[in-house]
């Protein structure tokens, strides 16, 4: 297995697996409380509302559970002998493991925005008089909102991969850097090291937020050039602890 494409089929069949059974797992939890719901509240009447209601409430937090366990399974991996001792350098092994956990997040968006689209449609044929007031589809074809839904759809997909090559920095980092430093100035070098990385998680956050609220309120297409300049910032900020994660974990040794 010396060829990058052998080690990151490899890679995303361990991560695609991992996360059709967390998939499995969401459309359980949805299932049970939409039948709970129907007994509970007034959606009965109604049952698609519900159905919707269901899907929209339990994405995000699965969305997080998604992240969580791509974070864990990517940066086992890196520290995993097996993984490790495959003849192939160690900057191949993690370039691998990042496109391997992209991939996955595109494939978990492809699949709930799937389940998102089916519930609107199926809703909107069910509920009695439903419409959509003041839509027409050739508003969504102009190349403002294009252009505007372009931007975001990037924005949705380098936030969590940098939020990921963040984690892998602090756990490199600690690894390798702390075991250099006396042990005094070790909590304050990884207080600052937290303080940075968590002032960047909550820049991507709320970049998330404004664009969600932008959505809300209808103001979306009016920010999609500064939505493209985080996008460009994104990309930046990705590439450098890319490269700094490599520098790293060439000393970082696998404990597993």
């Amino acid at each position: 297995m010396t060829k990058f494409s052998r080690v990151l089929k490899v890679t995303l069949q361990k991560q695609l697996a991992m996360l059709t059974r967390t998939i499995l797992i969401y459309l359980l939890v949805v299932a049970v409380s939409f039948i709970f719901s129907l007994f509970i509240s007034t959606s009965g009447k109604y049952w698609s509302t519900g159905l919707m209601g269901n899907v929209f409430a339990w994405t995000p937090i699965f969305i997080i559970v998604y992240l969580v366990r791509l974070i864990l399974l990517s940066k086992n991996q890196m520290k995993s002998n097996s993984f490790r001792l495959i003849p192939i350098s160690t900057n191949k092994l993690y370039l691998a493991n990042i496109l391997g956990v992209f991939i996955s997040l595109l494939y978990v968006q492809i699949i709930h925005s799937i389940f998102i689209i089916l519930s609107v449609v199926l809703g909107f044929f069910t509920i009695p008089h439903a419409q959509i007031s003041g839509f027409y589809w050739r508003q969504v074809f102009t190349p403002q909102t294009i252009n505007a839904s372009l931007g975001g759809l990037l924005l949705g997909m380098l936030s969590p991969i940098l939020i990921v090559i963040l984690v892998h920095l602090i756990d490199f980092f600690s690894t390798v850097i702390l075991k250099y430093i006396p042990g005094g100035a070790q909590r304050i070098v990884r207080v600052i090291v937290y303080i940075i990385v968590i002032a960047l998680v909550i820049y991507i956050l709320s970049n998330i937020s404004g664009l969600g609220i932008s959505i809300v309120n209808g103001s979306f297409l009016e920010r999609a050039g500064a939505v493209w300049l985080v996008d460009g910032e994104f990309i930046i900020f990705v590439i450098l602890a890319i490269l700094i994660n490599l520098g790293l974990l060439r000393s970082v040794e696998t404990i597993r």
